[in-house]
């Protein structure tokens, strides 16, 4: 019998100007082996594979190949998901012998489909491999709960559709020189993703928990089996499993040239450490995160450390269902070296920065912006009132870090109070003021006498209330001050 791999009987032979199908002796399709209908496609066994295996195999043919169903003149049997494992076996011989028949005949007998035809291309394009990855993932895995842990909520496993993939794969632009990585790769679909996408040295993946590493074993068999069988080139892949923050493992990382991780569960002092090691690459290499290893912004000049001095941030908006996590879009953020920007040696220490919540960083610059405005607004004022008698000043101050905001503060001199006479009977009426408006009570009548003489008698007999103490403007002292709002005479700031 004829191996797996020998049984190639399509070669095409060009004469004439023309091309034509050159048919060769083939033994006939063998018991559990699937015959590759694909140009360039290997066979492909299936008798170890278990009844879930075949089940998801035959409705990848029945959803995906509709065109070769046509060709073959034949359709997968109804019911067949409720089948046992012989019979689904049987169903499988039956379309080999149909796989079979179609490669031992011409062109002329049974002309290819435009999209049959695109399928006997050598790579693959985005659609292609959407659909093989998605006949990978269910072959791989029969039971999503186990990659769920509701316990440790950063040890969930999350996975970012191959449309998403497909947008960083166009903008990535790799080569046969790129090394592709995946630091905390799960079940490896998307280190083959990539594999499969694009022609590149090697895509590895890096994954510490143990459930998703040794799922991740078995899609890459299935990768590689189904790449094989539709007749597609493959890049190399390599999975790893570790912790990617272990010394041992550090090279790898430094000789990735496109680093991706989905990292919005990673904890703070990760992403922080994961910084120093990218700084030590010199290979530059394009980094894309689920949460962003630098912030939005990059303008404010006390934050041009690591990586925000050293490369320029795109965003992926995103778009609804890119990920597994959620149906809202969710960001994705590449990064990119600058050109001209030193890389330092791998002997270096390099202090990552530490990232701080875009939120909290937002309301801490707004505040910042409002006293500044507060304060230019004050010198307005007091520009607009210098022939004012008297003059209104508001300093406000930051408590978090005990220090006064305005530089200027440690330079004011205490308000002098010794000459303050407080006024303790409140505002007095100016002798030049009319009265004429103000309302005067009339004298009580006769009636109210001895209510009136009853009311005096009982003030005599209340205790005479202290005087009120005078309110003095409070010292400035420590340079620190917590609020003040004084009147005092303009000469006082000349």
């Amino acid at each position: 019998m004829m191996s797996a791999r020998a049984n190639q009987v399509i070669a095409v032979a060009e004469s004439s100007g023309s091309s034509q199908r050159a048919l060769r002796p083939r033994a006939p399709a063998a018991d559990q082996i699937l015959v590759s209908p694909f140009a360039n496609g290997v066979d492909m066994e299936y008798s170890g594979k278990d009844a879930h295996h075949l089940q998801m195999f035959l409705h990848h043919i029945k959803e995906n190949k509709s065109n070769l169903l046509n060709m073959l003149n034949w359709s997968v049997p109804s019911g067949f998901q409720e089948g046992s494992l012989n019979k689904l076996r049987k169903i499988m011989k039956e379309l080999s012998k149909r796989c079979h028949q179609l490669k031992m005949s011409s062109t002329s007998d049974i002309p290819p489909t435009a999209i049959f035809q695109l399928w006997n291309q050598a790579n693959c394009d985005a659609t292609m491999i959407e659909v093989i990855m998605d006949l990978v993932y269910k072959l791989s895995i029969s039971d999503v709960s186990v990659l769920v842990n509701k316990k440790k909520r950063h040890e969930t496993y999350g996975e970012v559709m191959p449309a998403q993939l497909a947008q960083f794969r166009d903008r990535l632009n790799m080569g046969p020189s790129d090394v592709f990585l995946d630091l905390g790769s799960g079940i490896g679909n998307t280190v083959c993703y990539f594999a499969g996408a694009c022609e590149i040295e090697k895509a590895v993946g890096i994954e510490l928990l143990k459930a998703p590493a040794e799922y991740a074993k078995k899609v890459k068999a299935n990768f590689e089996e189904v790449m094989a069988f539709h007749g597609k080139k493959s890049s190399p892949i390599e999975l790893i499993r570790g912790n990617f923050l272990d010394s041992e493992l550090e090279n790898i990382i430094l000789n990735a040239t496109v680093i991706y991780t989905n990292n919005c569960l990673f904890e703070e002092d990760v992403n922080i450490k994961l910084e120093a090691i990218f700084m030590k690459s010199d290979k530059k290499p394009k980094i894309i995160s689920s949460k962003s290893f630098v912030g939005e912004r990059k303008t404010n000049s006390k934050y041009q450390d690591g990586l925000r001095g050293a490369t320029k941030q795109e965003v992926f908006e995103g778009f609804p269902n890119n990920t597994s996590w959620t149906g809202q879009p969710v960001k994705f953020f590449l990064l990119e070296f600058k050109e001209s920007e030193n890389i330092p040696a791998a002997n270096e220490p390099v202090i990552a920065h530490n990232v701080i919540d875009e939120e909290e960083e937002d309301e801490k610059e707004n505040e910042i912006e409002d006293l500044e405005e507060i304060k230019m607004d004050g010198e307005d004022e007091n520009e607009e009132n210098q022939d004012d008698d008297q003059q209104e000043v508001d300093i406000d101050f930051d408590y978090r870090n005990d220090e006064p905001l305005f530089d200027d503060l440690d330079y004011m001199e205490p308000l002098p109070i010794d000459d303050l006479e407080p006024d303790r009977n409140g505002p007095q009426m100016e002798n030049g003021d009319e009265n004429d408006d103000m309302e005067i009570p009339e004298a009580a009548g006769d009636d109210d006498d001895e209510e009136n003489e009853e009311d005096e008698e009982d003030e005599a007999r209340q205790p005479t209330p202290p005087p009120p103490v005078p309110v003095l403007p409070p010292r400035f002292h420590d340079g620190v001050v917590g609020g003040l709002r004084s009147r005092q005479p303009k000469e006082v700031f000349q």
